[in-house]
């Protein structure tokens, strides 16, 4: 019945949405490499484009322009990176995209949630930058940052060790805490 989300990127995201509908039921979010702003002009243009593109079936040149974006080693993890886009697919990614294109400013849950939040990302994240990630955590009750050195947007594949040994202390934090409010269920 209670339950500690983790999401990256959008998956962040989406936590913040599943956070907001069942607020009682989330012990605690960790959210990576995320955005949970409400989208900018300049997002609004970009992804509109990459819609329009995607229809127009050049899909595979959307994957080689955000490739580069989300490692700081394309040459290392380019090949996976283009792999998982290849594996959503046109549509998959059109899906996402206009969920992205419509997404709320989901700050405002983060400064009411009543649990501890992981806020983590790549120090050369150039989608999500670092200092949104510490605007974050200024806002949570308690917020906790975490900046892998040595990674861009997906931290996770940039440093998978880093990330691993950050959220499982964060884990054995959240698992020895005590709930700060009862919670009712019924059955």
């Amino acid at each position: 019945p209670r339950f500690v989300l983790v999401g990256l990127s959008m998956g962040a995201i989406v936590a913040a949405e599943i956070a907001e509908s069942a607020p009682d039921r989330v012990v605690g979010m960790a959210l990576i490499d995320c955005n949970l702003n409400a989208p900018d002009q300049h997002q609004l243009t970009t992804r509109q484009r990459w819609a329009s593109d995607v229809l127009a079936g050049h899909f595979a040149k959307i994957v080689e322009e955000i490739t580069p974006e989300m490692s700081i080693s394309p040459e290392i993890h380019g090949a996976l990176l283009v792999e998982m886009a290849r594996s959503v697919g046109p549509a998959g990614f059109l899906r996402q995209n206009d969920a992205l294109l419509v997404r709320h400013d989901r700050r405002p849950l983060v400064e009411n949630f009543n649990g501890p939040i992981l806020v983590a990302c790549g120090r050369y994240d150039r989608l999500c930058p670092p200092e949104e990630h510490a605007q974050l955590v200024s806002l949570a009750a308690d917020g906790q940052l975490a900046i892998a050195e040595s990674a861009g947007h997906l931290s996770t594949i940039d440093e998978p060790a880093r990330l691993t040994s950050v959220l499982e202390r964060w884990f054995q934090m959240c698992d020895t805490q005590k709930p700060r409010r009862k919670y009712q269920y019924d059955h």
